[in-house]
């Protein structure tokens, strides 16, 4: 794309929005634009353009780990949690690791830790993928929280699991 090469990546923007409307099921378009959206600054529109891509192509757990990211950036943590939290649910016997690690995060970040105890627990009883890969591996927990007990809390928070 020659506007983006040239730097102007407002005009380039601008470009993509009409390629978009011309081929609306072209993901490639979608996520460049949404990633433009984040090159410009601008949190909220990236973060909803990548949650829209994540919608259009559900198995693609990085667009969703992205979309979160950039809601907890621009301070819609509970936005960030909600998003991952219902992509666990829908998902939880082939949960991403990359996607419980960034829930567990934000839900140590905001001090959620009963919350992020009944997801651990909950996962607990399912296969795990990691990253990307093909194949499915059962994931065991060694945290220093895997009772999962209330007790373990402040444990958990002093080491941050």
């Amino acid at each position: 794309m020659k506007c983006s090469e040239r730097g102007d990546v407002a005009r380039a923007r601008l470009c993509l929005s009409k390629a978009i409307r011309a081929d609306p099921n072209d993901i490639a378009l979608r996520v460049l634009h949404a990633s433009l959206y984040a090159k410009l600054g601008d949190c909220h529109r990236a973060a909803e353009s990548y949650e829209q891509i994540s919608r259009v192509c559900p198995e693609d757990v990085e667009v969703l780990k992205i979309s979160a990211k950039l809601y907890a950036e621009c301070g819609q943590t509970e936005r960030s949690i909600s998003i991952l939290e219902n992509h666990l649910k829908g998902h939880p016997s082939g949960a991403d690791f990359g996607v419980i690690d960034l829930l567990a995060d934000l839900l140590m970040e905001t001090m959620h830790i009963i919350m992020l105890f009944g997801i651990l627990s909950m996962l607990s009883r399912f296969t795990i993928r990691k990253g990307n890969a093909s194949t499915i591996e059962n994931q065991s927990w060694n945290l220093p929280c895997s009772s999962w007990n209330i007790e373990k809390a402040e444990v958990c928070t002093s080491k941050h699991c």
